[in-house]
C-alpha cells in the first residue's frame, strides 16, 4: 500500500513522540548543572547555571539516545516502513 507524505509524516511525529514518552519512563532526567552564585556591587544575589565540565560522564545521555534510535525505528518498522539502502538521508 502506498502512503502519501503526508502520512509518513503524520507516522514519523507519533513514533517520535512515543520514543520520548519511553525514554523519559526508562531514564532519569539529567541532574541539572551545579549552581554558582554572583553578586553585584550593591550586594544583590544573581543566580546562574555554571556550564558542565568536559568531566561530565555522557555515556548514559548516549544509552538514551542509542534507546530513542531504536524505539523509533521499531515504530516506524511496525507501521510497515523500511529505512531504504543506500539512504544518506540527505534531499
Amino acid at each position: 500500500m502506498a502512503r502519501s507524505e503526508e502520512q509518513f509524516a503524520h507516522d514519523k511525529r507519533d513514533c517520535q513522540r512515543d520514543s520520548r514518552v519511553a525514554v523519559n519512563e526508562r531514564f532519569p532526567p539529567p541532574p541539572p548543572p551545579p549552581g554558582v552564585e554572583y553578586r553585584s556591587a550593591d550586594g544583590l544575589l544573581i543566580p546562574q547555571a555554571k556550564s558542565w565540565s568536559s568531566s561530565v560522564d555522557l555515556e548514559p545521555v548516549f544509552q538514551q539516545q542509542a534507546f530513542e534510535q531504536r524505539f523509533l525505528q521499531a515504530c516506524m518498522e511496525a507501521r510497515g516502513y523500511r529505512i531504504a539502502e543506500g539512504a544518506s538521508g540527505k534531499k
